[in-house]
């Protein structure tokens, strides 16, 4: 049985080629009239049919985040790239180029043919504003998926053979990401579920820049040369063999938080834990994660509607139940 992320994955993906489909339907449809250099009514009539909203940069930003960042380019290419391509033949533009030569050309058209002007201008207005989305999506992809992917910096960085220099791929790569979250955080906090989702990513890159810089810093301090790729990539497997699951993080703060409320945690003395932030730490050092924010994004998981919330607690009472009725059974 399929994962609900697989499945979820498989959505968008077919979103995608949909909305790829319907793009495509319009500008054929734009293209065959201007080729006959005639519009009749079946024309107007099959367009109006066929006619629909913008696939918007919007509406991709809502499920990027749903995305693995190391295959979000290959999915948009693999979807989108066939009415990406159709855009700019249909206005003769270069890629990633804001001019649309063509445009005007095809507006003295629709003038002279004289026959619903205002719709097809209107509908022109809507094609040229397409290829500005895709065009949006398209640079997002490759600063999101690339400028950010851990494992793209990990592979830069391990071009260099000096520990020092090596250092420094991950301290400019933190300052980079310091940069353009102080630039566009202001976009993510136009959704609540995209910010929670856009701090954990960040948060998570910028977690592994640290420790690969605390492994060199190791290594230079012990005057050794030999640094293991495998130790970095794993996010540094000298602290922990393990890790959290991708996009977990949320749902096991939320877990653990409970756990603190339901007073499941002693200290080392056997008093009860009383400093959540320093239980949070510790499950950072053994899950490899940076649990600093938690609190942030525990409280912006709180807007999501309760149903969304009790998510994972849902899923756990499933699971739980399951494995009690497995062994009632037995």
């Amino acid at each position: 049985m399929e994962s609900d992320s697989q499945r979820d994955l498989e959505e968008i993906i077919n979103d995608l080629k949909v909305a790829n489909k319907k793009i495509i339907d319009r500008f054929e449809a734009i293209e065959s009239i201007i080729l006959k250099n005639k519009v009749t009514d079946e024309d107007v009539k099959y367009i109006k049919k066929i006619d629909s909203e913008n696939y918007t940069y919007d509406e991709f930003f809502q499920i990027s985040f749903d995305i693995d960042t190391e295959i979000v380019s290959n999915i948009v290419d693999a979807t989108l790239s066939e009415a990406r391509n159709k855009c700019i033949d249909f206005f003769e533009t270069k890629k990633n180029k804001d001019t649309y030569p063509r445009l005007y050309e095809y507006t003295k058209i629709f003038i002279r043919l004289n026959k619903d002007v205002h719709y097809f201008i209107r509908f022109l207005d809507n094609l040229e504003k397409q290829l500005i989305e895709l065009e949006s999506i398209w640079d997002f992809c490759s600063e999101y998926s690339g400028s950010f992917n851990f494992k793209i910096l990990l592979n830069e960085a391990n071009k260099e053979s000096d520990l020092n220099k090596k250092k420094q791929v991950y301290v400019d790569a933190i300052a980079a990401y310091s940069m353009y979250w102080i630039d566009n955080e202001y976009i993510f906090k136009k959704s609540d579920k995209e910010y929670e989702q856009a701090l954990e990513h960040f948060e998570d890159y910028k977690f592994g820049c640290q420790k690969a810089i605390d492994v060199i810093d190791f290594q230079l301090k012990n005057n050794s040369t030999i640094i293991s790729t495998q130790e970095i990539g794993n996010n540094v497997t000298e602290f922990s063999k393990f890790k959290l699951s991708k996009r977990k993080k949320t749902d096991f703060i939320k877990i653990i938080n409970s756990m603190y409320g339901c007073r499941f945690f002693q200290t080392e003395n056997g008093f009860e834990a009383s400093n959540k932030q320093e239980l949070f730490n510790e499950f950072g050092r053994l899950l490899n994660e940076d649990f600093s924010k938690y609190s942030t994004m525990l409280a912006l998981s709180k807007k999501a509607e309760k149903p969304i919330f009790m998510k994972p607690f849902k899923d756990i009472e499933t699971i739980a139940s399951d494995y009690f009725d497995k062994e009632y059974e037995k």
